[in-house]
């Protein structure tokens, strides 16, 4: 019987796996591992500075620019948010612990059985990799285990990958409201649980 040997070398640089060629599966002399996943967690008090300057960011991009005054509710999240009975979460890295995405399920005024997604954002150069998607998953898990019966979001029409993420999800729209003052339309979607 022929033994196959496998060497995990941890080093400075990144871990590699070095393995043996295989006619069925052939393996170069040192194919690096997976990077980690990414961690997904509740918010803590410590994350407030990172957590602000990422859904800043994120409003940048989409709006071209992100005026703080009109965000009071960033400068203190634990506050307004987690002491409010909100779930928060943050995805972080593996690696470094550096925050690269985030989002809270918020309760949503005059309804009993349904809760709001708010704040769902992602790193910049982090996009398009899944992590909205894992972020509102773990929001909507949360609605589930509140016995809620709908989770509501809002989005803006201009932000197709947002919408497109959303109606993956199973989210339908029920109502636009297009409002110049800002020149955008607003999105109204609901989920049934």
């Amino acid at each position: 019987m022929k033994h196959t040997h496998w060497l995990l070398v941890i080093g400075s640089s990144a871990p590699l796996l070095l393995c043996p060629p295989s006619p069925l599966r052939p393996c170069s002399p040192a194919s690096p591992l997976p990077p980690p996943l990414p961690i997904l967690r509740s918010f803590t008090p410590a994350d407030q500075t990172a957590v602000r300057e990422l859904i800043l960011a994120g409003l940048g991009q989409r709006f071209g620019t992100a005026d703080p005054t009109l965000t009071p509710d960033l400068n203190d999240i634990q506050a307004n948010y987690v002491a409010q009975g909100a779930y928060f979460v943050v995805v972080e890295t593996a690696e470094d612990r550096q925050i690269i995405a985030c989002g809270a399920l918020v309760d949503e005024p005059d309804q009993l059985k349904a809760m709001r997604l708010v704040r769902v954002s992602v790193r910049g150069d982090y996009q398009g990799r899944g992590l909205g998607r894992l972020v509102s998953r773990a929001l909507i898990n949360e609605a589930r285990q509140r016995n809620l019966t709908h989770v509501l979001v809002e989005t803006n029409s201009d932000w197709q990958s947002a919408l497109r993420l959303y109606h993956s999800l199973g989210f339908t729209e029920y109502t636009r409201n297009h409002h110049p003052e800002f020149n955008y339309t607003e999105v109204e979607m609901t989920l049934k649980l």
